[in-house]
């Protein structure tokens, strides 16, 4: 029969496909219709018709065609096929852990912060709603001989001990000590006790064993930040998970996602992040997980985990592959986004140009399943986009008419230009990506809405306006403004980065001089520059 995990928990991602969400209705109708033995083979025949088959009906399929069977799934995890597979006592898990500093303590966690692991057989279970790993005999031999020996003093020996943690979330400085929730690591089982269960269910069942992805798939345990920011989104969270991914060699993987919630506590409120914020989150995450390769109907939280088949005959969910441990691989790292002057005092992302580069292809070639590196900007006519109102910041929301205007009136007859003045927001995250990796100068506020800026192809040109201090703000150092997420896009080797500031009404260039229009005459000659160099771009291959 039927059976399905369902929660009533508040969630980050809730959203279940047509086709499922009426299958599931469909489902509850035959159950309060029906009697006991006619809704098993009404539910039977409407997984069967949506492509998930019984055992026995596998086992006929494989008889005839191997590569049939393998076709029909035996259930769905998250919209996501599953196969179920016989207890074997050789199945265990395993763990690859890098970025050990050998620094643990009760405030700080450091070691956790910076480690990042890979995992084998990472498996859900269903009944606790947690991630666990299942130990061999020979793991567990090791594991009771460091605890008796004193763990900490062998601190590399294995991956697979309670002392092993990572950030499930990006690291941000804002939370202080309290991101300690963060600190994470999937429980430990044994296999013969929880795989191999005998008797239960119907007819005298041996249920136990387990369900799998398919290979191409890796679980990714994360926690987002702040998931209704387009900045945070993809630099504290999609870049971490394509970071870790490209870490141990698994970029090629679709992705099964399980948000990590954290504590329902008193401090809950502090989480600035979508188990706070759901109804902020829903929009931006049905927009920006496409660029991950897959979309809200297939992603979960801990609590909200989906398993549906037609004979559930197991609790636990596997994974062939697995990666866990965000926490330094963000944009920032231990120090914020430009807004103090310590910010500026080391960079975080120093040689990390190309991987940048490699981000931006693998999001867009996820979305939009094609290739966009190789973009025509360097010839006529020479796309400006210029993001207008692209901050909720009243400070930063600039339209950029007048830039627009000028920009046209004094280079229009020099140049074949394509001036495009746009909202951001109001577009599908394919047409921003489109626009962005056609483009040849890229002008915009800094702060989140200037997260297109990954999309632009090599040999492009950024130009950031950052908020000026006014000048009565007393600051200690030569910083004058919040450059925001200066550390990221000074290290964007694939594109030029310029950075002008948005003046305050009282701030003067000279007693003579109209401020407005010193700051413009600086940007026309700018963009000139910019273009006179990427007309040339083609005489260097």
């Amino acid at each position: 029969m039927l059976s399905v995990t369902t929660t009533t928990k508040p969630v980050m991602i809730l959203s279940l496909h047509p086709k499922f969400a009426l299958l599931a209705l469909a489902v509850l109708a035959a159950l309060l219709v029906l009697d006991f033995e006619e809704p098993t083979a009404f539910v039977r025949r409407l997984f069967i018709e949506n492509g998930v088959t019984s055992r026995k009906r596998q086992s006929q399929a494989a008889t005839a065609n191997d590569d049939t069977a393998q076709q029909h799934p035996d259930g769905l995890f998250n919209n996501l096929p599953v196969f179920y597979k016989e207890f074997d006592e050789r199945f265990h898990s395993n763990a690859h852990c890098v970025g050990e500093n050998f620094v643990e303590s009760n405030e700080g966690n450091e070691a956790a912060k910076h480690r990042h692991c890979k995992f084998q057989n990472l498996c859900f279970d269903m009944a606790e709603r947690e991630f666990v790993l299942f130990l061999s005999k020979e793991q567990r031999a090791l594991h009771n001989a460091l605890i008796k020996a004193g763990e900490r003093d062998f601190w590399p020996a294995s991956s697979l001990s309670e002392n092993m943690a990572v950030w499930v979330g990006g690291v941000h400085p804002r939370w202080r000590n309290l991101d300690r929730v963060l600190k994470w690591y999937p429980k430990f089982r044994n296999v013969k006790d929880t795989l191999r269960v005998k008797g239960g269910g119907g007819r005298n069942a041996s249920y136990g064993g387990d369900y799998m992805l398919p290979p191409e798939y890796a679980f990714v345990p994360w926690n987002s930040y702040h998931g209704y920011n387009p900045g945070h989104i993809i630099t504290d969270d999609f870049l971490p998970i394509y970071t870790l991914l490209s870490y141990f060699n698994l970029t090629d993987k679709e992705l099964a996602m399980v948000h990590i919630d954290l504590p329902d506590n008193d401090r809950k409120d502090r989480w600035d992040n979508c188990q706070n914020h759901l109804e902020l989150c829903e929009p931006y995450m049905e927009k920006f997980l496409p660029l991950l390769g897959t979309e809200p109907r297939r992603t979960s939280t801990q609590h909200t985990a989906t398993l549906a088949s037609v004979e559930v005959r197991s609790r636990y969910v596997c994974a062939a592959h697995g990666v866990a441990g965000m926490g330094m691989l963000t944009d920032h790292g231990k120090k914020l986004h430009g807004n103090f002057q310590k910010d500026f005092l080391w960079t975080h992302n120093g040689g990390r140009g190309d991987s940048f580069y490699r981000f931006r292809n693998w999001m867009a070639g996820r979305l939009l399943g094609s290739n966009v590196e190789k973009a025509r900007m360097s010839r006529p006519p020479y796309r400006i986009v210029l993001s207008s109102n692209s901050s909720t910041n009243p400070q930063r929301n600039v339209s950029f008419e007048r830039h627009a205007a000028t920009l046209r009136s004094k280079l229009g007859k020099k140049y074949d230009l394509d001036v495009r003045q746009v909202v951001l927001s109001e577009m599908s995250m394919p047409d921003q990506v489109r626009l962005a990796a056609e483009a040849s100068v890229l002008v915009t506020a800094a702060g989140g809405g200037a997260s297109v800026a990954h999309f632009l192809p090599r040999g492009a040109s950024l130009l950031l306006y950052f908020v000026e201090f006014p000048p009565e703000k007393e600051v200690d150092g030569d910083y004058n403004g919040w450059v925001m997420d200066w550390d990221t896009y000074n290290n964007f080797a694939y594109v030029r980065s310029h950075w002008l500031p948005i003046r305050h009404a009282n701030a003067t260039y000279g007693p003579d001089d109209d401020q407005r229009a010193a700051d413009m005459n600086v940007f026309v000659k700018l963009v000139d520059q910019e273009l006179d160099l990427i007309s040339h771009l083609d005489d260097y291959d």
